[in-house]
């Protein structure tokens, strides 16, 4: 299963975007579901309601419900106390705390994402 960065679902629904066109290939080309961490969507809804409107947060929602591919992961209080461990933890890395869900949420996701310090974090956490 697949995790999509704020960034990247940003990027598909904007079509203004300089990824737009690289979004709309990466979510043609997903086989199977797409998780969407509720962190995702609190920063997704709060980018699109500040940069351009909350008709496009709306919008997201929207499809996010709709669309029987993905799944919304909810977190539960095991899970945020896993991901509150990891970010305490992380030290002075410079990754927001989302961005660090997401790390976390890398032990049994792919996650794709537009930001490439978190890509190089990926990677060598999975090398």
């Amino acid at each position: 299963m697949t995790i999509l960065d704020s960034n990247v679902w940003i990027a598909l629904l904007s079509e203004e975007d300089s990824n737009h066109k690289q979004a709309c290939v990466i979510f043609d080309t997903i086989r199977g579901e797409i998780a969407l961490p509720e962190y995702i969507v609190l920063e997704v809804c709060t980018v699109l309601t500040l940069k351009s409107s909350k008709k496009l947060a709306l919008k997201f929602l929207e499809f996010a419900q709709d669309n029987q591919d993905v799944q919304l992961l909810s977190s539960d209080q095991h899970v945020f106390g896993a991901i509150l461990k990891h970010y305490v933890a992380s030290g002075s890395i410079k990754l927001s705390f989302v961005d660090l869900a997401l790390v976390y949420f890398s032990r049994g996701y792919l996650v794709v994402t537009f930001d490439k310090q978190l890509k190089r974090f990926l990677a060598k956490r999975h090398a």
